[in-house]
């Protein structure tokens, strides 16, 4: 599904765009009646696959508006200083290099759309072209080859993994 498909089909059944993971993967979320109606319409319009993702709750749609009311004032009270290195947010899929912009960026992400790809983008675009992942499962190793099949990605899930990659993770 492209991320205009999903932007479609968010909008005919009430539902949002929450990821955009990589090309081919996008994760749309809302209530649970307005998002039974997804899979028929992607099939409609040519999606080879919808799956209902087993999850707690709406991530990153308009129904998390309650738990941004509940996070802004602990954002607000946040003592982040001015990052050192370059911080993409996924919200924007840029650089936010100001204190505030991190802020921003996180309460917005909370109901806003994930940008991954354009992320992953931005950060090749930037010179990165290794990455690492801590903890089970490699997805995310997964992603970035679907991003860009010439990026690394250092997936680490035991103490095994961290001392293969030792070398090239200094």
């Amino acid at each position: 599904m492209t991320p205009e498909q999903a932007r479609e089909i968010a909008t005919a059944c009430n539902v949002d765009v929450a990821n955009l993971n990589c090309p081919g993967q996008v994760v749309l979320s809302g209530g649970i009646k307005e998002m039974e109606a997804v899979p028929a319409l992607a099939k409609e319009k040519g999606i080879r696959k919808a799956v209902a993702l087993k999850v707690a709750g709406a991530y990153h749609s308009r129904l998390m508006a309650a738990a941004t009311t509940g996070l802004g004032p602990f954002l607000t009270a946040a003592k982040l200083e001015a990052p050192r290195v370059p911080v993409v947010a996924n919200y924007t899929a840029a650089v936010s290099d100001g204190a505030d912009l991190i802020l921003n960026a996180l309460d917005a992400q909370v109901c806003g759309t994930v940008r991954w790809t354009e992320s992953i983008q931005r950060l090749i675009s930037m010179g990165i072209t290794e990455f690492v992942e801590c903890g089970p499962g490699g997805v995310i190793a997964g992603l970035l080859k679907r991003i860009d099949p010439n990026v690394t990605c250092f997936s680490l899930e035991t103490h095994a993994d961290i001392v293969k990659h030792a070398d090239a993770l200094i």
